[in-house]
């Protein structure tokens, strides 16, 4: 579906070039829903503009009901403003910005409120799918049928090697995956126009050049094929797959005005744009590679990042991606990344929201930050990092990589007393205001009677007991402390 609707983004873009009688070097970026044109300052051209947007949300409109909207916007500028007139500079997108915003406020003319309000009540079978009401027999409506069919031909073109050409195809022979225009989307292997036709060809990742092709795109496309179910129950421990939503921070404050003087021109924007695009939609297919991660990209473009796969797989992808991020960008730029926790049946569409409510925890929390299954873990990336993922959760897993075998009370149920008291320590915060009261003294003579009494182990479980001590006198370092506990219990959880 999120394929579905990039073909559709990069069919709008083509389309008003080929009106425009333009090729796409007039194209500055286009990803993640938004498209920056370079384009003559006519009254032809924005004639043709507003052509394009009108005949593309009739058929939004026709197609998807109100669900789906294109908004255009455009602004004039003479060339002081590429010159290094750096006001005049970042005044040129806010005007284009302001004009989408107030389109997207007062969506419809009179006319098509008219249109909507006396269509009535839709007749026919709901789509177990998109949930839209449709006239034919079957459980899913067309368009969804149409994308069921075609996906094994995705996955078999992103997996295939580089002797088995896929091309995706937009032409005007009717089918069930309509993209505007009177043009269709299909997947084909090979790449010359049928007589009678017309059309465009793109190869997805693959540099293919042919008379017909009309361009490579990039798309964010790993997967193994597995269904959510097979990420669970492979996954590590605990039977539960994880969505990673993530998002690059002040990325629009970047582009406007992220070069300063005469580095501030439309050639740097369009690259520094490009970059984004080429990280979040190839690269991160090698990351994932690397990993050989459980997972599959639901959708990566712009600077927005969606996956799922099973929960231990998602945490080292969104570790690396972050890091891997930092080193792309120079440590210019961040990430805020929202991770759920979700058993296989959970509705996708509930998964999404719910991490995105994590993401925008972790960007709450000024940025830079990661939110873990629940918006109570939010931290710093630098701190999950550093000072959970490397030293506290690596620390346990060494305590009981040699308990755990030696004496089998060191084993879940110690780390589920350990959870209750640190967990009871912050209920008193909230109870009497003061964190660290009749907790700590239990705590304390839970770990001491815990100790082995043979000399070999009694020192290591001493030195382990110390941190832990240490740990839980200080709020941070507690929190910490539970959430690298719940992480190794995840693990060894059948």
């Amino acid at each position: 579906r999120s394929f579905y609707l990039e073909i559709l983004a990069e069919n709008i873009v083509d389309t008003l070039l080929e009106r425009l009688e333009l090729s796409r070097a007039n194209l500055l970026y286009s990803g993640g829903g938004h498209a920056y044109l370079l384009l003559a300052n006519t009254e032809a051209s924005r004639a043709t503009i507003r052509e394009v947007e009108a005949e593309l949300n009739a058929f939004l409109q026709e197609t998807f009901d109100i669900h789906l909207y294109v908004a255009f916007g455009f602004q004039a500028f003479s060339g002081h403003v590429v010159m290094g007139d750096e006001l005049a500079y970042q005044q040129l997108y806010r005007g284009v910005g302001r004009m989408i915003s107030d389109k997207k406020l007062s969506r419809y003319s009179a006319d098509d409120l008219i249109k909507l309000n006396q269509a009535g009540k839709k007749q026919g079978r709901e789509c177990n799918t998109c949930h839209r009401v449709h006239k034919g027999d079957g459980d899913r409506c067309a368009l969804c049928d149409a994308l069921v069919e075609i996906s094994p031909a995705l996955l078999e073109n992103y997996r295939s090697d580089s002797s088995k050409k896929k091309f995706i195809f937009v032409s005007n022979q009717v089918n069930d995956l309509p993209l505007g225009f009177g043009m269709y989307l299909s997947i084909t292997d090979h790449a010359t126009l049928p007589e009678g036709s017309t059309g465009r060809f793109y190869a997805a990742n693959k540099f293919y050049s042919g008379k017909d092709q009309s361009h490579h795109l990039w798309i964010g496309d790993y997967s193994d094929k597995r269904t959510f179910n097979q990420y669970a129950e492979e996954a590590k421990g605990i039977k539960r797959l994880s969505v990673v939503r993530c998002d690059v921070d002040n990325l629009g404050q970047a582009f406007i005005s992220g070069f300063k003087g005469r580095y501030n021109t439309l050639s740097r924007s369009a690259t520094f744009s490009r970059n984004m695009t080429l990280f979040f939609k190839y690269h991160i297919n090698h990351i994932l590679r690397e990993l050989n991660a459980k997972a599959t990209v639901i959708y990566a473009g712009g600077d927005d990042v969606f996956v799922v796969g099973g929960w231990y797989d998602m945490l080292e992808f969104a570790i690396k991606l972050r890091q891997d991020f930092l080193e792309f960008s120079q440590g210019k730029l961040t990430l805020s990344t929202g991770v759920g926790l979700y058993p296989a049946k959970m509705p996708i569409a509930v998964m999404a929201s719910q991490t995105g409510d994590l993401e925008e925890a972790a960007k709450a929390n000024d940025k830079d930050s990661i939110s873990l299954f629940t918006e109570a873990y939010t931290f710093k990336w630098d701190d999950f990092i550093e000072r959970i993922w490397n030293k506290k959760l690596e620390e346990i897993k060494q305590f009981f990589s040699i308990f755990d075998k030696k004496d089998k009370s060191f084993g879940k149920a110690f780390i589920y007393q350990m959870l209750t008291l640190l967990r009871k320590s912050f209920d008193e915060v909230e109870k009497r205001g003061v964190y660290k009261t009749i907790s700590w003294a239990q705590w304390v003579y839970y770990l001491s009677r815990m100790e082995p009494k043979e000399d070999e182990y009694s020192q290591v479980y001493r030195i382990f007991a110390s941190k832990m001590h240490q740990y839980f006198q200080d709020e941070q370092e507690a929190r910490e402390l539970i959430v690298a506990l719940e992480i190794y219990v995840y693990t060894i959880r059948g």
